[in-house]
């Protein structure tokens, strides 16, 4: 079977049906996000060498947060019921710890590399948080990482063959130097707000 044939068809399909192909990317990212699966960074480097850096970021984005803020809802709903007792004792306490500074939190919680998506998602429905700071630390917590692998795609992408390939050609120092700017600026912006409500 040839596997860079099947590809480059593959490939080609998406280029004549592009709209079509960055909603169904859409649609498969959400439900990947509402199920909590492993293993997302795969698509979102598979989203950068098939869609460019700008779209692929911003279907990943809005996929993900959308599809993160409906398991939170339902996680929400079902966890605060199945477990009222131990629910209403143990996460008032967080809840007090956090009150002051939620949002810092959340995003620093949302950057740390390596947690499983569905720990990550169901902690996060036991704490009472507002929807719009959800929404708001999934988004900007999630995209150091998410554009991290959407450039890596998109150098795939760029290398002539990847027959020869290696992590030097992709791994690169601009490709880190642009994931620690972006760490800086999250991590700048929520210190720097932390400070302002102290």
């Amino acid at each position: 079977m040839n596997f860079s044939l099947i590809f480059a068809n593959f490939a080609n399909w998406i280029e004549i049906n592009f709209i079509l192909s960055l909603f169904l990317f859409f649609i498969f990212i959400f439900f990947y996000s509402l199920f909590s699966f492993p293993g997302l960074l795969i698509f979102f480097i598979f989203s950068g060498y098939i869609f460019g850096i700008i779209w692929s970021y911003l279907i990943c984005l809005f996929s993900f947060t959308l599809g993160c803020f409906c398991f939170f809802i339902i996680s929400k709903y079902i966890l605060s019921k199945l477990f009222k007792k131990y629910y209403e004792k143990y996460i008032s306490k967080i809840n007090d710890f956090l009150k002051n500074s939620t949002l810092q939190y959340l995003i620093i919680f949302r950057m740390i590399p390596g947690t499983p998506l569905m720990v990550q998602n169901i902690l996060l429905s036991l704490l009472e948080i507002s929807y719009f700071r959800f929404i708001l630390s999934t988004s900007i917590g999630s995209s150091p990482i998410m554009l991290f692998s959407i450039l890596i795609g998109y150098k795939l992408n760029n290398i002539s063959s990847l027959n020869n390939i290696s992590s030097k050609d992709i791994f690169t120092w601009d490709l880190y130097l642009i994931l620690f700017a972006l760490i800086c600026i999250v991590l700048s912006t929520v210190f720097f707000k932390k400070k302002n409500i102290n």
